[in-house]
């Protein structure tokens, strides 16, 4: 059990983590950097928080009010594999600051049963270039939605639901994020595609 409000930090330098029992993340943060190799479940409380670009190889929940954020506490990214379930109930918070999973923005790769739930945030630093972002990867099934998504930083406001497609306008740009695929795509918004489209057959360039 992590108590106290300090931060617990698990590195890779002692190598698995095999303690038997489960792993309670009461409050405070813990950092998990390392492979935590016991197949016992986890769980993140209100009030706490999951850190790191590690491994958690037994079923993990983060309870209402509980945060994920992979990556660093000072919001480097990275990527933070789970081998069993993963059940989201409070906040997801994911970063970017470019296009490279792991280094330039946070991915979460699940390889059993992923269940959204509860608020994702999406921290920019800046905006992006068009293209595919795996924000979660390897899971078996999904299910549940999230409560909300909201851009902030680059993109600042509030992607909307429909069949499990979350889509934002942030001035040029299109953010849609799927729940079937956990990838988000970030297009030219429709109008200044068309736009674009026509400058071209005129042979106009921007």
């Amino acid at each position: 059990t992590k108590a106290g409000a300090g931060i617990l930090r698990f590195t890779g330098a002692g190598g698995n983590l095999t303690h038997t029992g489960s792993t309670v993340v009461q409050s405070g943060t813990l950092m998990m950097n390392a492979n935590l190799a016991s197949a016992s479940v986890v769980s993140v409380l209100s009030g706490a928080t999951l850190l790191g670009s590690g491994t958690i190889a037994g079923a993990t929940a983060i309870q209402p009010s509980g945060i994920l954020a992979p990556g660093s506490a000072a919001a480097t990214p990275g990527v933070l594999t789970f081998g069993s379930s993963l059940g989201l109930g409070g906040q997801t918070l994911l970063d970017f600051s470019g296009t490279t999973r792991g280094s330039q923005y946070d991915g979460i790769t699940v390889a059993g049963p992923l269940t959204y739930g509860g608020s994702l945030l999406l921290q920019f630093t800046g905006t992006l270039p068009e293209g595919t972002y795996d924000l979660f990867s390897g899971f078996s099934s999904q299910a549940g939605t999230f409560s909300s998504i909201t851009a902030a930083g680059g993109y600042t406001g509030s992607l909307t639901e429909a069949a499990g497609v979350w889509t934002g306008t942030f001035g040029a740009q299109t953010l849609t994020f799927t729940n079937a695929t956990g990838s988000l795509v970030i297009v030219p918004e429709p109008s200044a595609a068309v736009l674009v489209s026509i400058l071209a057959t005129l042979g106009i360039h921007r």
